[in-house]
């Protein structure tokens, strides 16, 4: 193919081409989203921050309080709502403490 047809190849294919341009939206992310599928919101931070806190061991009331006021070291950063931060610390409680903690989830309280 000699280039001065080259050229005109090239030529006659952008003269007839359409060009399409969309608007793409991205949808806001919600700092309560509970499924934390993006992988770098605050629900894998809260879990990253949560990690170290080990579970309560007795329903001793000094144990419990340690533990509360590690949580509340965490709670306290804002990442998520309540709810989400509850259904989060759920699995570092047990017995009558888990039934209370699940109470106020039913209850909505704050």
């Amino acid at each position: 193919m000699n280039p001065s047809a080259k050229l005109e190849v090239t030529q006659a294919s952008v003269s007839n081409d359409v060009v399409y341009i969309a608007e793409i939206t991205v949808p806001p992310v919600v700092a309560s989203d509970s499924h934390g599928s993006g992988g770098d919101g605050p629900i894998p931070v809260l879990v990253e921050l949560l990690r170290p806190i080990p579970p309560l061991s007795s329903e001793e009331p000094e144990a419990i309080m340690w533990l509360f006021i590690r949580l509340d070291e965490v709670h306290s950063l804002g990442l998520v709502d309540d709810r989400v931060f509850v259904t989060r610390i759920l699995s570092l409680v047990s017995g009558s403490l888990l039934t209370f903690l699940g109470d106020c989830l039913q209850a909505g309280c704050s």
